[in-house]
């Protein structure tokens, strides 16, 4: 498909979002369904984080929820900020086409990839 011909994924890339939705801890056909409905659209926006990066990547997320779960009980849980990982800022920016940083420059924050559904 087009995705193969413009080299956006790799071999055990894992995409986490996909447009507005999170993927993460969705069964199979949930999946499934999030990714038809987007098919749908005009444009796809991939949440990408590459194979490289990947262990990274749950070891930040599974921190960061560790961090959610003790601080959302404590009595100073109002003055904790729970900005994600996968958040659209700085740490992840839109790309045209996917870029492989080298592993010394890895970066474990994953890569929007902007992805038309229709061929112009």
């Amino acid at each position: 498909g087009k995705a193969e011909q413009e080299n956006l994924f790799h071999e055990n890339d894992c995409i986490v979002r996909i447009n507005d939705g999170d993927l993460r801890n969705r069964r199979f056909e949930q999946a499934q369904h999030m990714f038809r409905q987007a098919m749908r659209t005009s444009i796809i926006w991939f949440h990408v984080v590459p194979a490289a990066n990947k262990e990274q990547y749950e070891q930040l997320s599974q921190s960061e929820r560790n961090n959610y779960y003790s601080s959302r009980f404590s009595p100073d849980s109002q003055h904790v900020d729970h900005r994600g990982v996968t958040s659209a800022g700085p740490q992840a920016l839109p790309r045209a086409s996917r870029l492989n940083p080298p592993p010394e420059h890895a970066d474990p924050h994953p890569r929007l990839l902007p992805h038309s559904a229709h061929a112009s």
